[in-house]
């Protein structure tokens, strides 16, 4: 409210040559703030229809990231979870990209000020390159320790099959029950308790039935039961 003159009397009148006139209001320069409504009006469909798609796409990216980092925390085989890691960082890196091409679209059509385009170009832009990079170095660590792993397994697995190459699965003569424990053994329940609760039987009796399998395969460990296991399932698909 602003101070009355030695002319202006009327306390009425007090303040008004403060207030803008509606004229004054819908005609004269905008204020700089969030949204241009003048641009936003003023732009082609099609870049509307970008941005859609381009927020979609964000979307997307972060729906699949997150659907990455659920199942990676549930999944029970480390080399599968590892997988799942090296998708969640992939799609992380891929949010970082698009969130940056949002908001860029997002200034091109006025939804956002200029200055939002130039810290997203600016700082930001070093920013998400840093991230992206530890993303990648961080995948490419994840995928390197995966690889080393299957190699190991890998090496293991040839030397089980080394061990058992003398072993004929066609003249083992297995009954049901010792199939039945070999085949479980195999998908790796070798433990008495394990086999105990699979198969309902007693302890003694799943630990007499290894006996026998050690027996017939001429073999020492459950290990190498492993390895038998796999022998008898190939040569039984191939029959």
């Amino acid at each position: 409210m602003s101070i009355p003159s030695d002319g202006d009397s009327d306390p009425q009148s007090w303040g008004r040559s403060r207030l803008p006139r509606i004229g004054e209001i819908t005609t004269g320069s905008p204020r700089p703030g969030l949204i241009n409504s003048e641009h936003c009006l003023s732009i082609d469909p099609v870049t509307y229809l970008r941005l859609a798609l381009v927020s979609v796409n964000t979307m997307a990216f972060l729906l699949l990231f997150m659907v990455s980092v659920r199942f990676g925390r549930r999944e029970k085989y480390v080399w599968v979870r590892r997988l799942w890691v090296i998708l969640a960082l992939a799609c992380a890196a891929l949010v970082v990209g698009s969130v940056q091409r949002l908001i860029l679209q997002a200034v091109s059509v006025g939804l956002l000020a200029d200055s939002a385009g130039e810290v997203v170009t600016g700082d930001v832009q070093l920013i998400q390159s840093l991230v992206v990079l530890v993303l990648v170095v961080g995948a490419y660590i994840t995928l390197k320790r995966l690889t080393d792993e299957m190699d190991a397994s890998e090496r293991l697995t040839v030397s089980l099959l080394d061990r058992v190459r003398h072993v004929d699965p066609g003249k083992l003569h297995l009954t049901d029950r010792e199939s039945e424990v070999l085949a479980l053994i195999g998908e790796g329940v070798s433990t008495d308790a394990a086999l105990t609760e699979e198969l309902h039987i007693s302890a003694s009796t799943v630990q007499s039935h290894v006996k026998s399998l050690l027996k017939k395969t001429g073999l020492n460990s459950r290990r190498d039961l492993v390895a038998v296991a796999i022998l008898v399932g190939s040569a039984r698909g191939g029959e």
